[in-house]
């Protein structure tokens, strides 16, 4: 992530090629891809845009290349307008569609919510290990505030894809979930799902009686 490693400006007949180009033309020892810059850049662009990188893959479990990378670029320009400029520069050499190998479960789909009474039950879509099998397991998590900290709210692995949380009370609480392989290595979060549980008030349908809960949001 520095200036001129992509820099593919020199004629072939010169024999000067850049990292990129010497990387990717190793049969034996290369490269499948590079993300290089083919100019000169300023080091703090290159740190935002580095930064984002590595947070969409391995926070946020983007493992298609050009996906990870264009949303890196995103954030960059987004960071300011100046350092967006060095997004241009940076090239990736190789396929988008490449989909990375990350040695770490794939994070489950976002959880919906069923809630009765004070009770609140999450489903969620499976998850695969990086070899594609299934893993061992699920681990949820909730918070009193949005993004956490999260606590774990169960003390073995959850081997379905449910959970029912009987611990809440009035209130508004804020859910993820994870997976975990065989290994012990847990995914990225899910998105957030955000439950409120409260009383009924005076003159809604079925009386002033009674508790109620209901799923408000489901947060990026």
């Amino acid at each position: 992530m520095t200036c001129l490693n992509g820099f593919f400006g020199y004629p072939e007949g010169w024999n000067w090629p850049s990292l990129a180009e010497a990387l990717l033309r190793d049969s034996t020892n290369g490269a499948v891809g590079a993300f290089m810059s083919t100019g000169m850049t300023e080091p703090e662009a290159q740190r935002v845009l580095d930064q984002a990188l590595f947070e969409r893959i391995f926070r946020r479990d983007y493992r298609t290349l050009g996906r990870a990378i264009s949303y890196a670029k995103q954030e960059l320009m987004a960071n300011s307008v100046a350092l967006g400029e060095t997004g241009k520069t940076f090239l990736l050499f190789g396929d988008p569609a490449m989909r990375l190998k990350v040695p770490l479960p794939t994070a489950p789909t976002a959880p919906t919510g069923q809630v009765s009474g004070q009770s609140v039950t999450l489903t969620w879509g499976a998850s695969s290990d990086a070899n594609g099998t299934s893993v061992a397991g699920y681990n949820v998590y909730r918070s009193t505030t949005p993004n956490g900290p999260y606590t774990k709210l169960n003390s073995s692995l959850i081997t379905n894809n449910q959970y029912t949380d009987s611990t809440v009370q009035s209130g508004t609480y804020y859910y993820v979930v994870k997976s975990v392989d065989t290994d012990g290595y847990k995914s990225a979060s899910t998105l957030e799902m955000t439950v409120t549980v409260g009383a009924r008030s005076v003159g809604d349908s079925g009386g002033d009686g009674g508790g109620g809960c209901f799923v408000s949001a489901i947060a990026n």
